[in-house]
């Protein structure tokens, strides 16, 4: 079921410094992967709507940065009730790694 989940992103050069071009925008498909350059980063299928933005480290690879509670929304837009979202988010999205391109998740605080 993991494999279904996850999609590998299209790989694309990198041109400039794509963080400081689009810091403090909403970012659109397009620019997530020219951030993302030629990484494996890997994306979550049906869930572009929760994507913050690409996540980057220290001697890492860019990943993509994914909202908690909207991922939740989503599933629960799909019919389940939120305990059975949280139950398959964590199990099949959060608990699973599929390589150095596995997404990360950020729970926002007030």
């Amino acid at each position: 079921m993991v494999e279904n989940v996850f999609n590998r992103i299209i790989r694309r050069k990198m041109y400039g410094n794509g963080s400081r071009e689009t810091r403090g925008k909403i970012l659109n498909r397009g620019e997530i992967e020219h951030l993302l350059g030629e990484t494996d980063a890997l994306r979550v299928d049906g869930f572009d709507e929760a994507i913050l933005g690409v996540c980057e480290r220290f001697d890492t690879s860019p990943v993509v940065a994914y909202d908690v509670d909207k991922c939740l929304q989503i599933l629960v837009k799909g019919g389940m009730s939120l305990e059975e979202a949280r139950e398959y988010f964590e199990f099949n999205i959060l608990g699973a790694w599929v390589g150095e391109g596995t997404p990360t998740f950020i729970t926002r605080t007030n």
